[in-house]
């Protein structure tokens, strides 16, 4: 049996969708920085026809040793505040101890067709306005450094280093052509700006990018929109937002700031 050992978790690594391996696992190279496979297994009975094990890719920073991407398992209820028991497989994977209750029904948009998971309760636009759903190519972006955004085009610049840490990734922008492909009325002024994929649901969800929430009314409707990324949340108002909303600002202070120190 391999050596199992504890993964922290606190609140902050929580909200982040991340946890801390701690130091001593990459100075002694049992693990490399970069892509790291994350197992997790089903607990016994399982179909015969469904996966033994959920098998997620993730990111290990090589300068704070925090692993990130781990959304699904956190709904899952695999990962919680405390100590988190693994075994190293290899270099490049990991297995969590703690096994899967209930399978997550991994209905997806991503390829063709639909089909809604009975056990979400949660409805996303597409699903409000019966959208189409085709195939859309998901794009990820270069890490560039971040700053204040002085428009809402540096907001995309900030989430393509932070998406790791929100839950979702970017899929792609939003333009008339594709909206109309999907079925979803919009102008020119009322469009989203793009559609992000849910890590936990793998889920396409639509999305607004604003440098603050106070803006988000002028030109939008909570109810058009899924998620609200921002660098700002300054509106008072909860009642005009989308359910979701991110504030870039705050991931990017807790993430790459406060967390940098830990050893």
């Amino acid at each position: 049996m391999n050596e199992i050992y504890q993964a922290n978790v606190n609140e902050r690594y929580k909200s982040l969708y991340s946890i801390y391996l701690g130091k001593k696992i990459l100075k002694e190279g049992l693990l490399e920085a970069g892509q790291v496979t994350v197992v997790a297994d089903y607990e016994p009975p399982i179909d015969k026809n469904e996966d033994t094990s959920l098998v997620l890719t993730c990111g290990l920073n090589a300068n704070n040793s925090i692993l990130s991407g781990l959304k699904k398992l956190y709904t899952l209820g695999v990962l919680s505040v405390g100590d988190n028991p693994y075994e190293i497989i290899d270099k490049h994977s990991i297995r969590f101890t703690k096994k899967i209750k209930k399978p997550l029904a991994d209905k997806t948009f991503l390829d063709t067709g639909f089909e809604k998971n009975p056990s979400e309760n949660t409805s996303i636009v597409f699903e409000r306005k019966n959208l189409k759903h085709i195939h859309i190519e998901p794009f990820r972006p270069e890490n560039l450094s971040y700053w204040e955004p002085k428009s809402e085009t540096d907001i995309y610049m900030a989430w393509g280093i932070l998406q790791e840490y929100t839950g979702y990734k970017y899929c792609c922008g939003t333009t008339i052509a594709l909206l109309r492909d999907l079925g979803y009325e919009a102008s020119n002024d009322t469009k989203p700006d793009a559609i992000l994929i849910n890590d936990a649901t793998n889920c396409y969800e639509i999305a607004e990018m604003k440098i603050r929430s106070s803006d988000f009314d002028r030109n939008h409707k909570k109810e058009d929109i899924d998620v609200l990324v921002v660098w700002h949340d300054d509106e008072q108002d909860r009642s005009k937002l989308p359910r979701t909303v991110i504030e870039l600002y705050q991931t990017a202070k807790d993430a790459l700031n406060d967390i940098m120190d830990e050893d």
